[in-house]
């Protein structure tokens, strides 16, 4: 079977097509045909060498978290899935492939009614997402009627918070670039700040009882404290470098992936969320599913040229919906 990886690290060229016996399931495992993957900014690192001191791995290096696909085979003490299931991965690597085997606890059953396109943009934001509600925001989910401010809200994590958040009854301000105000409207943002055109933090200033920075890199500009009230707020960042907060009382957590988190429960509540609520996922048109498709991935990550997620996909299968309703 062909997978997409490279030998070396450096610019996204260093992908090669490499050929791989296909993979056999374990007794708790299935074998699934790779229809799409996603492609992530993660993988970008692993690319350029940046991980390889906290993740030292040996070459070939095939990245990939990502996978949607069709289960084609199955170890013996599988029983709560079935041949021909259209799922959901979420993995450590190697989901460059076009098979891959997976234990049943890192898989869901797509939902009928979401796109090829937008299952396989929904594992690693749509975790991350649910970690920063559920693990890493402070009593969020004890109460409603709340204040959430998002900052990214337009990128595939924030705007996953947005729609978790506007679930549990949440008055939700979402904080972007102008050019995004359609897609924030579109996923139920209650009022917007637009970072290009105004002062965003006097116009919310201590108005947010929950504050997330989903923005790239977590940069934040000093908004954080503008926004959150103090006396009690909560912060959730994706960034490394501590905002500068000034008021008491004040929560902050960094989000991180931690082993001990239940992946099959974060999936689970994402493809319930995508039934019963409805889910918004922005994803840029399908890639080739080839080498060359792999590359202009990850020249797009690297020249933020891309609008949304960006997948890999089969040609025939590129947004359609697929499978029985699960």
């Amino acid at each position: 079977m062909k997978s997409f990886g490279f030998n070396t690290y450096g610019a996204p060229e260093v992908f090669e097509t490499i050929e791989r016996p296909k993979p056999e399931p374990k007794n708790n495992q299935v074998l699934i045909k790779t229809v799409a993957f996603g492609v992530n900014p993660y993988d970008v690192k692993l690319r350029r060498g940046s991980e390889q001191q906290n993740r030292p791995l040996a070459f070939p290096i095939i990245p990939g978290s990502d996978v949607v696909g069709q289960i084609v085979a199955m170890g013996s003490e599988v029983t709560d899935f079935e041949i021909g299931d259209w799922v959901i991965n979420l993995r450590p690597l190697r989901g460059y492939s076009e098979y891959v085997t997976a234990t049943t606890s890192k898989i869901v059953k797509k939902p009928k009614t979401m796109s090829i396109l937008d299952a396989a943009s929904l594992p690693t934001p749509g975790v991350a997402a649910y970690n920063i509600i559920h693990r890493f925001l402070k009593r969020f989910t004890d109460t409603n009627d709340k204040t959430i401010a998002v900052i990214g809200a337009s990128g595939t994590v924030g705007s996953i918070v947005v729609q978790i958040a506007k679930s549990y009854g949440n008055r939700v301000i979402g904080i972007g670039a102008k050019k995004n105000a359609a897609f924030m409207h579109l996923i139920g943002v209650d009022e917007m700040g637009f970072y290009d055109q105004e002062d965003v933090g006097a116009k919310f200033e201590n108005q947010a009882d929950f504050v997330v920075n989903a923005a790239m890199n977590g940069t934040d500009n000093g908004l954080i404290n503008q926004l959150v009230k103090a006396g009690g707020g909560s912060i959730a960042t994706v960034g490394d470098i501590a905002p500068v907060i000034t008021k008491s009382g004040t929560s902050l957590a960094y989000v991180h992936q931690d082993k001990s988190f239940d992946t099959n429960q974060a999936l689970r509540f994402l493809t319930h969320l995508s039934r019963t609520f409805g889910l918004i996922i922005r994803a840029d048109e399908a890639l080739p599913f080839n080498v060359q498709g792999v590359i202009t991935a990850h020249q797009k990550l690297e020249q933020h040229t891309n609008e949304g997620h960006l997948v890999i996909a089969q040609k025939h299968e590129r947004t359609t919906t697929h499978g029985p309703a699960k």
